[in-house]
């Protein structure tokens, strides 16, 4: 998940998370559009043709977003919810100052 401005090199390390987790026999999951993705529930689960080519692209593939309505309990309490139901055990978050104090929000 990435949360706010794009930085050079998001796409370079998604993929290479990707294929660590695949690698390692672990799933990898990616949340689409940042907070605002995390809130509606958009993960999908990756695989090597989804990170193919995509070093070079500009952005990050998976899109990023700030939310103001993360700011609110009620979208938080939704969040955790629905993560102790799924699978997707980790969420690692790309981040810079803002969204480390949104992520910590959720623990």
């Amino acid at each position: 998940m990435c949360s706010g401005g794009d930085v050079s090199g998001m796409n370079a390390a998604l993929k290479r998370f990707t294929e660590y987790r695949l690698h390692s026999g672990i799933e990898p999951f990616a949340v689409y559009d940042g907070y605002e993705g995390l809130i509606e529930g958009r993960i999908r689960k990756l695989g090597y043709a989804d990170v193919a080519g995509i070093i070079m692209r500009g952005g990050t593939v998976i899109g990023s977003a700030r939310s103001q309505r993360f700011w609110e309990a009620s979208y938080r309490e939704t969040v955790v919810k629905w993560s102790r139901d799924a699978i997707v055990s980790t969420i690692p978050f790309w981040r810079w100052a803002g969204s480390l104090c949104e992520s910590e929000r959720i623990v």
